[in-house]
């Protein structure tokens, strides 16, 4: 046999042993450690986006889709939009108070169903005590962060005259991913008449895309664009691993949402306390704008899992927050104890739902597989401090009052 030939034998048998070794590693990481394929990416992102001229992107007017369930795998949840693209298809009713809670994912409910989100549960829950209100999911509406949101309240307060404005915050993007350089016009406060975004786009089909990369969007990194590999498990995983080399070669700041999530557990750089400066000037000139228009202004704090569920820190890497800080996998968050202080020191009233899910026997609040979002349950909670809070604080079924301030074009009451 020539020495061509055993070549050609060697070179087959080291392509077979790859092949298989590929297939193994495909294999083990689909059990061990799924990633999160563009497939899958697909359904999580959502079609139900449209183009704003003044804050990039909003939700379509009477949407009418699904989206896969994360407490139940294989089953699906409905979502749909009113004529108004607010969630959960119900008509604005002229003769009612509104309340409109602002907010992203976690408010706009994302993988439950139109009915299970924590609005939609205030809703009913208030029914129950009067009937002279309507709660309004703005969440998604107003756009992912607390800049975006603060140009759609602009835009919209006096169309809706909304008797109380609930702010439900996320403390991760929310206040990271707050963007400056979208700002198109400024107002007197230095912040934003308009969030037009260099970066992000609407596409026909309905979904959010980056020219960046970034997992928050959709065929945005090298794999996702090669249909062969993007269902790879194990080709995603050595495209992330070379992203990651890349960024640190070119000392470029990681894009990645899981990436920024220190100061939870209380590490602040210089950067997170610029963003959280910006952020609370924001909070402030919402509930200003709030006042100005005669409605009450309250904001919710609101948890991501591995907050009040430690046990889902590793499994939540699926879902767009590997790069959570081992070392923080056993630590307590503390960053709402610190956002606390600072909002009651410039008087705007917080609901603290992390503490109440913490110290509460009534979970779980999150989906077993690591999802970050709530579950119905978790939706479920949430609505209920809220509505405890804002009974308790005479917010609801009473005259119009503030906690510790007139409402503007009324009298003071007594101290």
């Amino acid at each position: 046999m020539s020495k061509g030939t055993d070549r050609l034998k060697d070179i087959a048998l080291l392509g077979a042993t790859l092949l298989v070794a590929l297939a193994i590693g495909e294999l083990a990481l689909r059990a061990v450690k799924p990633q999160l394929t563009y497939s899958k990416l697909v359904q999580l992102a959502g079609t139900y986006y449209a183009p704003s001229d003044y804050n990039t992107f909003q939700l379509k007017a009477n949407y009418q889709g699904t989206e896969p369930s994360m407490e139940h795998p294989g089953e699906y949840v409905k979502i749909t939009t009113d004529e108004n693209r607010f969630r959960g298809g119900h008509t604005l009713d002229p003769g009612k108070r509104k309340i409109v809670v602002l907010g992203d994912s976690y408010t706009f409910g994302v993988y439950v169903g139109d009915d299970e989100t924590y609005p939609a549960v205030l809703n009913k829950r208030i029914a129950t005590l009067s009937d002279k209100y309507q709660v309004i999911n703005a969440g998604y509406t107003g756009g992912w962060e607390t800049d975006q949101q603060y140009v759609w309240l602009k835009h919209n307060i006096t169309r809706l005259h909304p008797s109380l404005v609930v702010l439900g915050i996320f403390v991760g993007n929310d206040i990271t991913g707050i963007d400056p350089t979208s700002w198109v016009n400024t107002d007197d406060k230095g912040l934003p008449d308009n969030w037009i975004s260099k970066d992000l786009y609407v596409t026909e089909a309905g979904y959010i895309r980056n020219k960046n990369k970034g997992l928050t969007t959709v065929g945005t990194e090298s794999i996702y664009r090669v249909p062969v590999l993007r269902e790879s498990h194990l080709a995603i995983l050595i495209g992330k691993a070379w992203d990651k080399i890349a960024d640190k070669l070119e000392k470029r700041e990681a894009s990645l949402v899981g990436e920024s999530f220190d100061h939870i557990y209380g590490n602040y750089n210089e950067e997170f306390l610029r963003k959280e400066a910006t952020f609370l000037r924001l909070i402030q000139a919402m509930r200003d704008l709030a006042q100005d228009h005669g409605s009450e202004f309250v904001v919710a704090l609101l948890p991501m899992n591995v907050m009040v569920e430690k046990e889902k820190f590793d499994l939540s890497a699926t879902y767009g927050v590997s790069a959570l800080p081992k070392q923080f996998r056993n630590a307590d968050s503390v960053y709402y104890a610190r956002l606390g202080k600072l909002l009651e020191k410039s008087g705007i009233p917080a609901i603290d739902i992390e503490s109440a899910m913490k110290h509460s026997k009534e979970g779980p609040f999150f989906p077993a597989n690591g999802e970050v979002h709530f579950n119905a349950n978790g939706h479920r909670f949430v609505a209920e401090q809220v509505f405890k809070f804002l009974k308790s604080h005479q917010l609801i079924d009473t005259p119009l009052r503030s906690i510790g301030l007139a409402v503007p074009g009324s009298p003071a009451r007594d101290p």
